[in-house]
């Protein structure tokens, strides 16, 4: 080889490499906003089946017994939209237990560290717990 050629040859190698850190860095900046979006739709939706059976609690005087009396109640439109119990949503995965005084709610990442990087835990009248996944 030349000393041009050989010249060309290094210079392509530490550009495709310095390239691939970029790309690398971008791929990996991706993964991190898809997490905290993923994070933060998992706090929304646990809001919302708070919200959902606080409403059902004033409106009955007691909590509902599953979802379904949350989706479909027998004296009007529905509090939520679908179920949530042992579903995957937005890379969470949701646990709904309702019991007569009251409800634990619980969203996890299906894997943690990549589609979440929260738990978050709610009870009827209690703060939100937010505990690391890893």
């Amino acid at each position: 080889m030349t000393g041009v050629t050989t010249l060309l040859c290094v210079f392509f190698v530490l550009t495709c490499a310095r390239a691939g850190d970029v790309f690398g860095d971008w791929i990996d900046s991706l993964k991190v906003e898809k997490r905290t979006t993923n994070d933060e739709a998992a706090r929304v939706q646990l809001e919302a089946l708070v919200a959902a059976s606080e409403a059902f609690k004033a409106a009955h005087q007691r909590y509902p017994k599953g979802e379904d009396e949350l989706l479909d109640p027998e004296d009007g439109p529905g509090y939520i939209d679908r179920f949530y119990d042992e579903q995957e949503i937005q890379g969470y995965e949701f646990s709904v237990e309702f019991e007569a005084d009251g409800y634990q709610f619980i969203a996890k990442p299906v894997k943690c560290g990549e589609s979440g990087s929260t738990i978050f835990i709610v009870g009827s009248g209690k703060e939100t717990m937010e505990l690391d996944c890893k």
